[in-house]
């Protein structure tokens, strides 16, 4: 008896593999003669979702070309003045320590813009000042014609000797002579505006704030220049007033800017009744660098840079150079990317349109199958 169920069971059970696989067979044949079938659906399908993609991925593309070559027109036309970003403080303590501490916050302030950035410099201006003829003395009020005297500036500028063509004598030195009453120290001056107040070469000057003694200074004139290049970038686009600067008053004579080196713009004022002076500091962007930057990155760094400037040093004007320039390109760009927007919502709606109905027909042809398979 137990044989008996024992062979009973196995053929059952061996009949019932059998059936197991004929099912299976079936069902493979069916998926396959309908995968076949529907191998166009397939295709149309992997057709929608390449075409989707290639419209987003190349609207993109497009859209960051346009961008660049508008960064990159933008940026030739760029004036030098443009390429520079400044810092200006018409009433700085005139001290040296007042100095780095601004120094020292434009190059925090320039930090975000480090790719960019090809060099620095800066000017450094004492208030008007008494000069003349050092035989004469300082020369106060008006001449015998009732035209006031001419002023005179000391400044300091870096990277001055290596942009100027010296006509005339040679670099002053950065030594300051004391052994005299006076101290003594070298200058040199633009030679266009000495030729129009009457200064040579070997010429010496006595200057002073005060028509009192207290604080005056002997000025050597040994060298007169031309820049090189006053559209160079160095003076960034304000190369007259750096060297050759205006009256405060156009009643007034021009004044005679007298350019000494290293640290004796502060060794002279050291002991003097100055209080207050100039102080501007450039940034230097380099052109290249600002060809491949995109116009929102640049416009972002830039205002960075004003804010950093403006809450850390007191009084101070910030030139913001080519942020203008690029905040025009932004509304522009805004107007030639809105087309393309539009054009490419439009192929992406297509596109997931078809989709949808090549899925729709799918589902449909496939019912049936999904029915009977669900019934078994």
């Amino acid at each position: 008896m137990t044989d008996l169920v024992s062979i009973s069971r196995g053929e059952v059970y061996r009949g019932s593999k059998k059936l197991n696989d004929r099912t299976d067979s079936g069902t493979s044949r069916i998926y396959w003669r309908r995968t076949r079938s529907d191998i166009g659906l397939f295709a149309a399908i992997f057709a929608g979702v390449l075409i989707a993609s290639t419209v987003l991925a190349g609207s993109w593309i497009y859209i960051r070309s346009l961008e660049r070559v508008g960064v990159e027109g933008a940026v030739e036309g760029l004036v030098p003045g443009n390429r520079v970003l400044r810092v200006q403080n018409i009433r700085m303590p005139f001290t040296p320590a007042a100095f780095e501490e601004g120094y020292a916050v434009l190059r925090e302030a320039s930090a975000g813009l480090e790719a960019i950035i090809s060099g620095d410099s800066h000017l450094v201006r004492t208030p008007r000042l008494f000069w003349g003829p050092a035989e004469d003395g300082v020369r106060i009020g008006v001449d015998e014609s009732g035209t006031p005297f001419p002023r005179a500036l000391v400044q300091r500028m870096a990277h001055l000797v290596d942009n100027v063509e010296f006509v005339a004598g040679h670099p002053p030195s950065e030594v300051l002579n004391r052994s005299g009453p006076f101290p003594v120290v070298e200058v040199a001056v633009r030679a266009s505006r000495a030729a129009e107040l009457g200064v040579s070469v070997d010429d010496v000057l006595e200057v002073g704030t005060s028509p009192r003694e207290f604080g005056r200074f002997i000025a050597v004139v040994t060298g007169l220049f031309e820049p090189r290049d006053a559209d160079s970038v160095v003076w960034a686009g304000i190369a007259d007033d750096i060297l050759s600067t205006q009256p405060t008053d156009p009643l007034l004579p021009d004044p005679l800017p007298l350019f000494v080196r290293g640290d004796a713009i502060w060794e002279l004022t050291r002991e003097s009744q100055i209080a207050v002076g100039e102080a501007r500091w450039f940034v230097y962007l380099d052109r290249d660098a600002l060809s491949s930057q995109l116009r929102s990155d640049l416009i972002s760094g830039i205002d960075a840079f004003e804010d950093i400037a403006q809450k850390r040093i007191p009084r101070a004007h910030v030139g913001t150079g080519p942020r203008a320039t690029f905040e025009n390109l932004e509304q522009r760009a805004i107007f030639a990317q809105t087309p393309v927007y539009l054009m490419g919502a439009l192929l992406v709606s297509v596109a997931a349109y078809f989709l949808y109905m090549v899925a729709g027909l799918l589902a449909e042809r496939r019912r049936e199958d999904i029915s009977m398979l669900r019934s078994r």
